[in-house]
């Protein structure tokens, strides 16, 4: 199953649209765990060049999914990370000592802007190990908001997707 990165976002930009299923990243994560053993045993070129196109499909998959997600919220992916500071002031230039670009239970972090001007930080997404009341008790620390998605795109089966978003935002 190939599938063209424009041809995808273009055909999901309606987010009542678009259903991902999940299970086909699962089966893509699968395989490219399936080809990194092959791999790590049989290190010929035919191996390696099959675990790379296991992880390209992968990547692809995932880079579909944040944009769909992005486009659903009226977002889009940021080209440069932000601060914390940042994203809780909506932000891009906060001039304190803080430099958190995530914190724990952070992990695997994606950020997002408006789509429009003047594109300011609405939000991080962590794909986390730890449990929600984690990622709630340092949201509260932090002063964000914290979301449980339904399911993570970078490791279904182990991650949890956490989106952070400014106190302001998740009390409207």
């Amino acid at each position: 199953m190939t599938y063209k990165i424009e041809e995808l976002t273009h055909a999901h930009r309606d987010a009542s649209a678009a259903v991902w299923d999940f299970a086909h990243i699962l089966r893509l994560i699968d395989a490219k765990v399936a080809t990194g053993r092959i791999c790590d045993r049989d290190r010929s070129r035919a191996a390696r060049i099959a675990a790379r196109e296991a992880s390209e499909k992968l990547d692809a998959a995932r880079l579909i999914k944040r944009k769909v997600f992005a486009a659903s919220r009226g977002w889009r992916m940021a080209q440069r990370p932000f601060t914390i500071a940042e994203l809780r002031a909506r932000h891009d230039v906060v001039r304190d000592d803080e430099y958190h670009w995530q914190l724990p239970p952070m992990d695997h972090v994606e950020y997002y802007r408006l789509d429009r001007r003047p594109w300011r930080p609405v939000a991080i997404v962590s794909h986390e190990y730890s449990d929600f009341c984690n990622s709630v008790a340092m949201a509260s620390r932090e002063a964000l908001g914290a979301e449980l998605l339904s399911a993570s795109w970078y490791f279904t089966e182990h991650c949890r997707a956490v989106v952070y978003t400014s106190s302001r935002d998740s009390m409207r």
